[in-house]
């Protein structure tokens, strides 16, 4: 009793103080504008100090695009707002302040002025960011970088967001798919080239948007779904001239580098050239991968199924978690060459338009030994080692031209095209063996395969105003069309266990694949208010999808010398079209605060599959579901917010996994198709939230997600345990694995984020903690027996960013995650293991032209069932100086890998299998580097006579 009785008064005391608390503290809002034409001032500054009160520090904010600013102090009472802007004449006021209430302050009106004032100090540091609707700005001034450094430098400094060592990019626990230049895309929809080449003196801020869709934008209906996407804003005076980087090196073992940038800005006409051309595994750009090419050589490659669904999560060692800045496993030689071209023609003309070249050679090496997950018999292994040397070139072009017709109508019209040609040689053995020694099988394998794509895609946009405020009407016609051409030789040597002795057998066959698809749909979106605050939306979606296979397998004839024998079991002619009709209707309700919506949709869809050769069939199914949405966000202030979705959605299968046909490119590991597999409807919950306070620089985020699927396309693996034969007569020898695509229910994976961030005063940097979980349970067929895998992780991680001065630059970094596996199938595959990485990115100028730097990465692991627990410590460092007129030259020696250790190791854990892989990767060298920064900018001369712009102020005032 007396426990339960200090419990309730622990309570009440809480309460109390929460309440105190939340009635003593005052928001201030307000907002400033210009009283030339009552334009807002965005980025005006503005300073608040109180007055007569001890112990409290002043408060600096800026205003955002509508002229807004906000302040929260801790009690009411007198305080000094005094207001700042560039070319106009500062405001000061003494203003009261009532104890938690909302204080609004008379809007300011700034004059303009010719001349030059004293300017307001600066408490502490420069006001980094603000927050405006689903927009956070970061300020570059306020992060500290080195002159030369490059827009990845800053952005990994902003709080939220996070660039990995491959330079991918997170904000706010989400991935970051797209950069845009001034609001426009640059080099299409591929963040590293903007964020690789974009030097930092140009930036002035940083926009992390909460992107809607285009139609969503438009209508003003929010339908909940967003993306990442980072918007750098230029400095004005960096908006005419030119600007790049050039860079030579050599080093040992004949590994080189050279890149170059060259950017021409003339307002609105923007053209931006870049190049490059290494073998040390550096690419600035992302990989387009059309045809699902990359990765394997032979259909059905390495046992892991061709055409099997089911993933696995790639959990120990990831690659993405090596010591290359750009890593890729193998060593790699790129070139490449991308312009893009930005303008403005006429006055109703955006014109985005870009191509991009790269060409790739990898060579890779790779050790794997799998564990399969079986249930009636001893577990079975696989040990594999494989050789390989692939070419994958790129072509890619993008264009986005907008057209604002008048007021009320406008077009958006975004062609996308691209080309990829890859070849590749494998060479693999494969031995299969039991727990106890014994082997099954053995096999010695090459393929070289050929292969060449095309992918076009188009949207059309027509959107259209009526009189009524917020009655809109929209239609986005969009368009694709796939084609893809294949030949591969596979030829292969096993050696089978059957009646108790060891079989020889040879495969040597040739497939000629061919793959067509296109489809076009449209969706319409018609928009009423209902209300002050309410809105209907109504909308009807179809879209038409053709898609066919052609797949022809010949085996050598030796008396012939020609691959003319046809194999039939092996080739397949296959068609799969699907019709979808979807009419939905939602309903939002919104205010400054809150903005709910709701809605659902019918959907019906038709798709008819049939297998034309060697054999006919076809199969027939519909589709009906009702698919409803819902959304909540809620803004209690300009700087915090809570969104909270659900929406669920379908999948069809792709042709690859219907086209019925049995694959044994590889004897050993037999991949069939299924032609009866149904469509996917998942689930989807997600849950985000954010605060943000600009006065003292912190932040806090907290992001959840779950997702639930019916009929999950996964895999079924039968492992035969007896020599056997298929229905359609095809010899099966013990051992051989079969993988196939089947719907199950069962399928589950939530994540959760939480991260806050403050800056260290002392230290003068900026200290981020991130807590993240992830659980996934996958479900597919072993043998015929159902099970779950259970994959769990929970990690913790540590950064601290510097924000000295532009002479020290550093990022600390400090993580360490658990890792849980668990099998139902088998309890000896299950295993629970640490990872623990420690890194450190560091660079120091001194002596005014003198620099040293260098990044190191320790990695260890506790508790693998491998029995080792390898560590991994990288090191690599690099001294110079800079050279020639302000410093526009740098000459660099660096050493990577100092300690010669670098190496990847990943696991990968499927429904049927647990694999650890070792693959090779770039080890010790040196390099002496040469490097120009070109930057000249140059604003544009007024006709002789004009007056500049502040005097044409005055005059209009």
């Amino acid at each position: 009793m007396m426990k339960r009785y200090l419990l309730f008064l622990l309570l009440l005391a809480a309460s109390s103080l929460a309440q105190a608390q939340k009635t003593t503290s005052a928001r201030v809002i307000g907002n400033i504008f210009s009283d030339v034409a009552g334009q807002p001032l965005e980025g005006a500054f503005l300073l608040l100090t109180p007055v007569d009160k001890e112990g409290e520090k002043p408060q600096q904010t800026i205003a955002d695009a509508e002229g807004n600013f906000e302040f929260t102090i801790p009690s009411g009472g007198k305080y000094k707002l005094q207001a700042q802007f560039l070319g106009y004449s500062p405001w000061t006021g003494i203003l009261y302040f009532e104890s938690g209430k909302r204080n609004a302050v008379p809007t300011i009106n700034l004059p303009a002025t010719t001349m030059v004032l004293d300017t307001l100090e600066i408490i502490g540091q420069t006001v980094a960011m603000e927050v405006k609707e689903d927009t956070t700005v970061f300020m570059a001034a306020a992060y500290k970088t080195r002159p030369e450094a490059v827009a990845e430098d800053l952005i990994s400094k902003l709080p939220g967001i996070d660039v990995d060592l491959s330079g991918n990019v997170t904000a706010q626990g989400e991935e970051v798919k797209k950069v845009l230049v001034d609001g426009k895309p640059f080099f299409g929809d591929d963040p590293k080239i903007a964020l690789q080449n974009l030097p930092v003196e140009i930036i002035e801020k940083v926009e992390m948007i909460d992107e809607q869709s285009e139609q969503a934008r438009f209508t003003g209906f929010d339908d909940g779904d967003r993306n990442k996407v980072l918007n750098i804003i230029t400095n004005k005076s960096k908006q005419y001239g030119k600007f790049g980087k050039g860079t030579l090196g050599y080093g040992t073992d004949n590994r080189y580098t050279a890149s170059g940038s060259l950017n021409l800005f003339k307002g609105d006409q923007r053209i931006s050239i870049l190049g490059m051309s290494n073998n040390i595994n550096e690419q600035n750009f992302s990989m387009q991968d059309i045809m699902g090419a990359i990765g394997g050589g032979g259909r059905g490659r390495r046992g892991q199924g061709g055409r099997g669904g089911g993933g696995g999560m790639s959990s120990m060692m990831d690659q993405s978690q090596n010591f290359l800045s750009n890593n890729n496993n193998g060593i790699s030689q790129t070139n490449a060459l991308g312009v893009n071209y930005t303008d403005k023609w006429g006055k109703n003309w955006d014109v985005t338009a870009s191509y991009f070249f790269n060409s790739k050679n990898t060579v890779l090496e790779q050790y794997s030994f799998r564990e399969y997950i079986l249930s009636d018999m001893d577990n079975q292994r696989m040990d594999q080692n494989s050789v390989s040397e692939s070419n994958n070139v790129n072509h890619r072009l993008t264009a986005r031209l907008e057209n604002k017709i008048n007021d009320r109508n406008s077009i958006l019209i975004q062609p996308t095209i691209s080309f990829q040609n890859y070849d590749n040689i494998d060479h693999w053995e494969q031995v299969t063996y039991l727990d106890e020694g014994d082997t099954l099988n053995y096999s010695d394998n090459e393929s070289y395969s050929d292969k060449a794509g095309v992918n076009f895609s188009n949207s059309i946009l027509y959107r259209h105003k009526f009189k009524k405020d917020r009655r809109t009407f929209s239609v986005n016609l969009t368009n694709t069309a796939y084609t893809s051409s294949g030949l591969s030789n596979d030829w292969a040597l096993t050696q089978q266990i059957q009646n108790g002795m060891f079989v020889s057998d040879t495969t040597d066959q040739q497939t000629e694949s061919d793959t067509r698809q296109w489809g076009m749909s449209a969706n319409t979106s018609y928009t009423e208010p209902i209300g002050k605050y309410g809105m209907l939306q109504l909308g009807y979606n179809v879209a038409y999808n053709e898609n066919n296979a052609d797949t022809y397998s010949r085996a050598f004839n030796y008396e012939s010398g020609e691959y003319d024998e046809i194999l039939e079991q092996q080739s397949n002619v296959f068609e799969s079209n699907s019709l979808r009709h979807r009419p939905f209707t939602r309903y939002q309700w919104s205010n400054r605060t809150v903005t709910f919506a709701t809605g659902v949709a019918y959907q019906m869809t038709d798709m008819q599959n049939s297998s034309i050769y060697p054999h006919s069939g076809d199969y027939h199914y519909q589709f009906h579901n009702v698919l409803p949405e819902a959304s909540f966000s809620y803004r209690p202030s300009r700087r915090s917010r809570l969104r909270i979705t659900y929406n669920t959605q379908t999948s069809l299968p792709s042709i690859n996994n219907l086209q019925d046909i049995v694959d044994m490119s590889d004897p050993l590991n037999v991949s069939l198709g299924n032609p009866e597999l149904q469509q996917e409807m998942s689930n989807v919950f997600r849950l985000n939230y954010r605060k943000f306070s600009p006065e003292n620089g912190q932040f806090f985020f907290a992001n959840l997600s779950a997702t639930t699927t019916q009929d999950k396309i996964s895999t079924a693996t039968w492992i035969a345990q007896s020599d056997t034969t298929l229905a359609d007569g095809t010899q099966i020898a013990r051992g051989t694995t079969i993988t196939q695509s089947v719907n199950l229910d069962g399928y589950f994976n939530s994540r959760a984020t939480v991260s806050y961030g403050f800056p260290v005063e002392v230290l003068r940097s900026n200290l981020t903690l991130t807590t993240n979980g992830q659980y996934t349970r996958q479900v597919g067929l072993t043998n015929n027996v159902q099970a779950y895998t259970h994959n769990g992780l929970i990690g913790q991680s540590i950064k601290l960013s510097s924000n000295i001065s532009e002479d020290v630059d550093f990022n600390l970094s400090w993580s360490t995650n658990y890792y849980m596996i668990n099998n139902e199938l088998q309890a000896n595959s299950n295993n629970n293991y640490f990872q623990h990485s420690l890194q450190l990115k560091y660079r120091q100028r001194f002596l005014d032209r003198f620099f040293i730097g260098g990044t190191g990465r320790l990695l260890m692991y506790n508790g693998l069932d491998t029995g080792d627990d390898p560590s991994i410590f990288l090191l690599s460092a690099n001294i110079g100086a800079q050279v020639l007129k302000n410093n526009r030259g740098e000459i660099s020696l660096s050493v990577y890998d100092i300690l010669n250790q670098n190496q990847s190791i990943a696991r990968t854990v499927s429904e049927s299998y647990i694999e650890d892989t070792y693959s090779t990767v770039l080890t010790q060298y040196a390099m002496l580097t040469f490097t120009y920064n070109l930057s000249d900018f140059r604003p544009p001369k007024r006709p002789r006579g004009m007056p500049d712009r502040d005097t044409m102020r005055m005059m209009m005032n």
